[in-house]
């Protein structure tokens, strides 16, 4: 372990590393055996923390995205979303409501519309990438005649 440099990458694990040592060496188990039950109790305890970790992060990205939709439900201000459909996405801004789909060209389509729900909507312009389509909001969100 020495010399490939090893560090402990947190602290627990040593504890229980050095557990695994005593309990080991109290038993006549030979050092080469030792360090190999160490790295296979450290690759699992790994696996472990980076499980949870990924879950924890996804746990919250999908409260993040529950809680953006419910802005954009209430009214409030808030970037592109989509409701759980695919390449249909909503976004809010001055109190504006704008919708951007993918057409059969694979262009984006911009829409201002006044609800969710509503199928038909003022047609902006079409777009080939969401990014030309923000920059003509930051306009039209703020113009007096939409």
């Amino acid at each position: 372990m020495a010399e490939e440099g090893f560090e402990w990458p947190n602290d627990d694990y040593k504890t229980r590393c050095l557990e695994i040592y005593e309990r080991e060496k109290a038993a006549g188990t030979e050092m080469p055996a030792i360090i190999r039950e160490i790295r296979e109790q450290l690759d699992v305890w790994e696996q472990r923390d980076r499980e949870a970790r990924e879950e924890a992060w996804q746990r919250s990205k999908q409260q993040a995205r529950t809680e953006h939709q419910a802005r954009l439900r209430a009214g409030l201000d808030c970037g592109w979303i989509d409701l759980d459909q695919r390449d249909i996405f909503y976004c809010r801004l001055n109190n504006r409501l704008f919708r951007i789909t993918r057409d059969k060209q694979k262009r984006w389509e911009l829409v201002r519309i006044s609800a969710i729900e509503e199928s038909k909507g003022l047609v902006i312009g079409h777009y080939t990438d969401r990014k030309e389509a923000n920059k003509v909001i930051r306009k039209v969100a703020f113009e007096s005649g939409l």
